[in-house]
């Protein structure tokens, strides 16, 4: 593919869509591949070739990134993007698929090296932040406010609700009461908490929406360049070791158990 240059994360997803990547697939470490839900296909490492990556960064932290990568298969006849924030974090024992999509990402640069208690943190944000582009997807197309917010709501109930309850139980604990990261972080999730009770009251907007998706984005951005950091280098490794112990909630798509599926761009 020849190399193209986008301003903005949307910009990048639209024009390569229009070159026929347009197939959404998730990442399914467990299974070590990606999935497509659309056609119902999951592809190996050795099932299909990166085309081309493409980073952004946000505006006032250089770390602040999201990556796109646009795969194929020849095989199987299909063209996608796989969309992760962040990039693709190192881990000692990564699989196959994630050593795949390292190494063509170094190229550019190393992926953050996060501490195994936080790895499944960080694995469960990227789905977070696929809630935020399929809300702004499905704004940006019109789609009746009611569809985004049931699928909110379900996104919540299902997997942001335990998550945040991990975290407040197992990790904000950790510091004291007069921390201000610990404080920002909690805050963070308390305008959350709020922004889903509008939504479960049927008490909201488009703004209302778009606020939760960019402050959700915004929380997960935080935590990932800043507080996680943080908490690797002020919690001793006996501390981080009991965290991993603890953290039950597992990063997993729930899509498969939802029926609407109103990101999707239409046919």
């Amino acid at each position: 593919m020849q190399k193209t240059s986008y301003k903005t994360l949307v910009d990048a997803v639209n024009d390569l869509e229009r070159k026929g990547y347009n197939h959404e697939f998730i990442l399914d470490n467990n299974r070590e591949c990606v999935v497509c839900h659309q056609k119902e296909i999951s592809l190996s490492p050795e099932d299909f070739k990166i085309d081309a990556v493409f980073r952004f960064y946000g505006q006032s932290d250089v770390d602040d990134e999201a990556v796109v990568y646009a795969i194929s298969s020849e095989n199987h006849k299909i063209k996608g993007l796989v969309v992760n924030a962040f990039g693709i974090y190192a881990d000692e024992n990564a699989n196959k698929l994630i050593e795949k999509l390292n190494v063509y990402a170094q190229k550019e640069k190393t992926p953050i090296k996060r501490n195994k208690a936080l790895l499944k943190f960080s694995q469960e944000h990227h789905f977070g932040l696929l809630l935020c582009w399929k809300i702004r997807q499905g704004i940006k197309n019109n789609i009746a406010l009611l569809r985004i917010a049931n699928y909110i709501i379900y996104f919540f109930e299902n997997d942001l609700k335990k998550h945040f309850e991990e975290e407040e139980k197992n990790v904000f604990s950790k510091f004291s009461i007069n921390d201000a990261k610990k404080i920002q972080a909690e805050n963070e999730h308390k305008y959350i908490y709020s922004l889903i009770h509008s939504i479960k009251t049927e008490n909201y907007s488009t703004d209302t929406l778009i606020d939760f998706a960019n402050t959700l984005e915004k929380h997960i951005r935080f935590e990932e360049r800043d507080f996680f950091n943080y908490i690797q280098q002020n919690l001793p490794q006996s501390e981080l070791e009991k965290l991993a112990v603890l953290h039950t909630h597992k990063a997993i798509d729930i899509d498969a158990g939802w029926g609407d599926r109103f990101w999707e761009k239409s046919k």
